[in-house]
């Protein structure tokens, strides 16, 4: 790698850090923001509503097919209700630990939240997918 090379990652990363994207500690992504912690909807608020229901953050594992759709989270006990796909095949409703997420390490390779993701029903993420 070039010294130009090398020197606009450490610019990028240093960018992406400042907007709260990666941690303090490293290059281990920020999963849940304050902006998206305040957009969060409460555990349950959705209830009843299926796949209709809006999905707020989507989380996904960079080297599989591993995806999770939070559609709502409860802060204390940091615990998120949504769509887990862990084969990209099949999925199901229920819920995930934030704490789980963040600990998830492969190969070097954590969970990450995809930072272009707009809100949008699960039926409409579901969709994209196929």
């Amino acid at each position: 790698m070039t010294h130009e090379k090398r020197t606009i990652s450490v610019i990028v990363r240093a960018s992406q850090k400042a907007k709260g994207i990666f941690s303090r500690g490293g290059m281990t992504m920020m999963l849940l923001t304050k902006e998206i912690l305040r957009k969060l909807p409460p555990l349950y608020s959705q209830d009843g509503k299926g796949k209709e229901a809006t999905v707020h953050v989507k989380f996904f594992f960079p080297a599989g097919a591993a995806t999770w759709y939070a559609t709502e989270y409860d802060p204390e006990d940091k615990l998120f209700f949504g769509w887990a796909d862990l084969t990209g095949q099949t999925g199901e409703f229920g819920y995930f630990s934030l704490t789980e997420l963040e600990s998830v390490k492969v190969r070097g390779l954590g969970i990450e939240r995809d930072l272009h993701f707009k809100p949008k029903t699960l039926l409409e993420c579901l969709a994209t997918r196929a």
